[in-house]
């Protein structure tokens, strides 16, 4: 799970940087357009935006993938030992308790 957690964060830095990225370019064509220069373009770090984006979201489901599969193991785990610790109570303590 230790990998999940750091890709995910890898992926989501990432896409940080590149919302940051974009955000930074649109600023400057957004004033260049006020200028009248409608020629700089934002392909490119949208493009690199939305792939970055996409990863982090793929790897948050990752993450979650798991994180649900560790729980289970540890919840099996929890029931097997209960299960041990129950099958060595005494017959006749069984009965008692169950009625």
């Amino acid at each position: 799970m230790d990998d999940a957690v750091r890709e995910w964060f890898e992926k989501h830095d990432a896409y940080h940087k590149a919302s940051a990225a974009y955000n930074a370019r649109l600023a400057l064509v957004r004033a260049e357009r006020e200028r009248g220069n409608w020629s700089m373009p934002l392909d490119a770090e949208y493009r690199t935006l939305n792939d970055a984006q996409s990863a982090a979201i793929s790897a948050a489901e990752t993450l979650y993938h798991a994180v649900v599969k560790n729980m289970a193991a540890d919840l099996t785990q929890a029931v097997e030992e209960y299960n041990a610790a129950v099958n060595q109570i005494p017959t006749q303590t069984k009965e008692r308790r169950d009625g």
